[in-house]
């Protein structure tokens, strides 16, 4: 398996969240460990893992390549949802201000209700090819982009979306939010 270095999440008590693959760690802030989840699940060679997530209420979103799982501040399960097939979810999620998460996964992108797990809706993209990580813009927009198979082509998509902005919450989306800084 080739290894990537996953992005890194802070909480807002300081603890620091890895998803590596099938495990995720939980450590505190003074550099214990909080808490540890591992799944037995086949990882593809080629997996990016997607980082976790972080909602107002401390609820920690993650996902592998065929699930992704909402687990509560102390490492419990919260609920988890099938989606994806093999190695599809490959883009951290991304969460609105009315609680909606916004889960890429192949060419799909799924909204999900972050209190149960439900999905709200789905967005199918063209191709075959996967979605990234989604951005919410201060518009309420949700902006994912399609690559193309590696010809240099590919879709970016502006899906409106009930939600209108990112989530205020410890770490809404890949490296925090849209300015990609990974400062609070």
């Amino acid at each position: 398996m080739m290894e990537w270095a996953p992005p890194i999440s802070i909480g807002e008590d300081g603890s620091i969240y890895i998803g590596r693959g099938n495990e995720i760690y939980a450590i505190s802030a003074d550099g214990t460990l909080k808490w540890y989840y591992y799944e037995e699940v086949q990882i593809p060679i080629y997996f990016f893992p997607p980082g976790a997530v972080i909602n107002v209420d401390n609820t920690i979103i993650w996902s592998l390549p065929t699930k992704t799982i909402a687990f509560n501040n102390d490492g419990t399960k919260k609920w988890e949802i099938p989606i994806g097939s093999g190695d599809s979810v490959r883009g951290t999620p991304a969460i609105g201000n009315k609680g909606t998460i916004y889960i890429p996964s192949g060419n799909v992108l799924y909204a999900i209700d972050i209190d149960s797990g439900v999905i709200k809706w789905t967005f199918q993209g063209e191709g075959i090819y996967s979605f990234t990580a989604p951005v919410i813009g201060k518009n309420g927009i949700v902006y994912i982009q399609h690559a193309h198979g590696g010809e240099g082509s590919g879709w970016l998509y502006g899906i409106f979306s009930s939600d209108e902005s990112l989530a205020p919450s410890p770490w809404p989306m890949i490296y925090h939010h849209q300015l990609h800084s990974g400062h609070k």
